[in-house]
This record gives C-alpha cells, sequence and structure tokens, in this order.
C-alpha cells in the first residue's frame, strides 16, 4: 500500500536541505537516502532522488549522479513539471563533467518537448550553457530579455548579471561587463559563485591595467575559492602571480606562481 511521507520525515527533509545548503553534501546525502527508504510515492520518491543526485553532483560522483537522476526521471513520467525539473538536474551534472554540447541539447529538448513549463527557468540555463561553450553573442540577447522581462528570485537575478558580465567581458565589451559583474555580487550565495564573480571583475581590471583593483578581487576570489568545490582556483593563483609582477611585487609572484604549477600538478 501506498503511503505518503510523515511530518517527522519532512522535517528530516528540511535538516537535509539545511545540510545541504551549508555545503554539508554527504551529511545531506545521508539524510536524503534515510528519508528515501521509506518513500513509496512516486513524486516523493524522485524528488529525493533529484536531491540526492545534486548531492552527488557537488561531490563529483557522477556516476551515480545521472543513476539517481535517471530513476528519478523514470518515477516522474507524467508528472511534466517533475520531468523538466529532472532535465535542469541532469544538465547540472553535465555541466560539472564540461559536457557543456550534451547539457545543451538536453535543455533544447526540453524546450521542445514542453514550451510552456518553466521557459523561464529553460531559458536561463539554455543562456548560461551558450556562455559556456563561449557563444557569447547568442547568449547575451536571451540573458538581457529575461532579465527585463522575467520574474526572477533575486540570487536568479545575480546570476543573469554574472553571465552577463561574463560574456560581456569575453568579447571586450569591459564597462557593460563591470556594471553586471558588480550587479551580481550577492554575499549569501555559494563560495564558488562569488568566486567566479571576482575573479571575472578581476580580469577586467587587469585589462584595464588596474592592478591593484585586480589583486584586490583575486584576493577576495582566491578566500573563496579555497573553500568550495570549482575549477577556477588554479585560474586565480595565476592570475595573482601574474598581477602581483606587474605591480612589482616578486615575493608574491613566486609564491602564487609555485601555487599554481602546485595545483595544476593536483588536477592531472
Amino acid at each position: 500500500m501506498m503511503q505518503k511521507l510523515s511530518q517527522k520525515d519532512w522535517e528530516q527533509m528540511a535538516t537535509g536541505g539545511t545540510q545541504f545548503s551549508q555545503g554539508d553534501f554527504e551529511g545531506a546525502l545521508a539524510t536524503f537516502s534515510s528519508v528515501r527508504s521509506r518513500a513509496t510515492d512516486p513524486r516523493e520518491l524522485s524528488a529525493i532522488l533529484f536531491n540526492e543526485a545534486q548531492c552527488y553532483r557537488l561531490l563529483r560522483r557522477f556516476k551515480d549522479a545521472h543513476a539517481a537522476c535517471d530513476r528519478a526521471l523514470e518515477l516522474s513520467k507524467g508528472d511534466d513539471e517533475s520531468t523538466v525539473s529532472g532535465w535542469i538536474v541532469k544538465t547540472d551534472i553535465l555541466v560539472d563533467e564540461r559536457r557543456f554540447s550534451d547539457a545543451l541539447s538536453v535543455i533544447e529538448s526540453s524546450l521542445r518537448c514542453y514550451p510552456n513549463l518553466e521557459r523561464n527557468q529553460q531559458l536561463l540555463r539554455r543562456a548560461e550553457l551558450l556562455a559556456n561553450q563561449h557563444q557569447y553573442a547568442e547568449a547575451i540577447p536571451v540573458l538581457n530579455c529575461l532579465l527585463e522581462t522575467a520574474d526572477f528570485e533575486e540570487a536568479e537575478i545575480a546570476t543573469i548579471h554574472h553571465t552577463l558580465g561574463v560574456s560581456y567581458g569575453a568579447l571586450g565589451k569591459f564597462d557593460d561587463a563591470a556594471h553586471h559583474l558588480l550587479k551580481a555580487q550577492l554575499p549569501q550565495l555559494p563560495k564558488g559563485y562569488v568566486a567566479s564573480n571576482s575573479f571575472w571583475l578581476a580580469t577586467i581590471a587587469a585589462k584595464r591595467l588596474d592592478f591593484p583593483t585586480a589583486k584586490s578581487h583575486l584576493l577576495k576570489a582566491l578566500a573563496q575559492a579555497r573553500y568550495s568545490n570549482v575549477d577556477v582556483l588554479g585560474d586565480v593563483y595565476e592570475s595573482l602571480a601574474n598581477v602581483s609582477r606587474e605591480l612589482g611585487d616578486d615575493t608574491d609572484a613566486t609564491m602564487y606562481a609555485n601555487l599554481w604549477k602546485a595545483s595544476n600538478r593536483s588536477t592531472n
């Protein structure tokens, strides 16, 4: 007999959500898995599995993340909203694997099959993927349109500004880039996001030959990237070495160059 989760189970799910938001992905995974062992309703089970998939993703256990997501998608058949949300989870996993074309294909399929469900979320993900594939000119008009017309949460608006800033910066439009990157600064966002935003602000400052400002942004990026699961750390070390050299600080330049080399060895 199918039985819904109890109030106590939902309280445990909330605990898992808190663990997740605090970066305790192992703890959150254990909490979600414990609740899943008592779940029998397909919709509730699929929601738990999507949460587990996100935990596995952030733990870089991609095979497990895909397995949990695929099982959740199977369970959510007939529930269009859950299916679209699941495809967005799937794109998150593929993006973290740096399989950008595969992720873009998933979003394109979602837009074709479910054009009216969570369309703004799907368009935002599509624009982010275009930017990840360096198709900045294609991403910018979609992002600007979403910024003007869509009703997003504050964190999502910050994400749009960040992606616009990166896109304009990559195209050499530094004034537009700085405008959007500064609007994207929200301290309550995940450390990896703040690190990436600070890194791009530093990149633009360096392009303008404002090396003191560039170093300030890079040090902020470093403070965040050290404690988050992001790939930007090596880039931050390399940029800090270059900026320190421009400022005539040979001691810092050598230190950060060595840290950059060490980070490259650890990821190879």
